[in-house]
C-alpha cells in the first residue's frame, strides 16, 4: 500500500472541499465515508494519514475511525485454520 503524500492530500482535501459544497449536510457523512474507501480502493495507507484527514473535516475524521474499527473487527482467513477452505468432493 502507498503512503498518502502531501500532493495526494492537497488534491483529495480541495476535491472533497469543492464536492461538499454540493452535498447536503445529512449525505456528508456518507460521502466521506465513500471518499476513504475510495482511497483504500486505490492502494492508499489510511493508519499513517490518520492525524491529517481527521484534522480536515469532522465528517473524514468519523469516517476514518469507523473504516479502522471495522479493519481491526475482520477476521485475517490466512491466519488460522478456517473449515470453509476446506475442498469438497461432490
Amino acid at each position: 500500500m502507498k503512503n498518502l503524500t502531501d500532493g495526494d492530500f492537497e488534491f483529495v482535501f480541495n476535491f472533497y472541499d469543492e464536492a461538499t459544497n454540493f452535498i447536503a449536510d445529512k449525505d456528508k457523512p456518507d460521502f466521506a465515508a465513500k471518499v476513504i474507501n475510495h482511497l483504500v480502493d486505490f492502494g492508499f495507507e489510511i493508519k499513517p494519514a490518520v492525524k491529517e484527514i481527521s484534522d480536515h473535516c469532522e465528517h473524514l475524521g468519523e469516517a476514518v475511525d469507523v473504516y479502522l474499527n471495522s479493519e481491526e473487527l475482520e477476521e485475517d482467513v490466512f491466519d488460522e485454520y478456517n473449515e470453509d477452505d476446506e475442498v469438497e468432493d461432490y
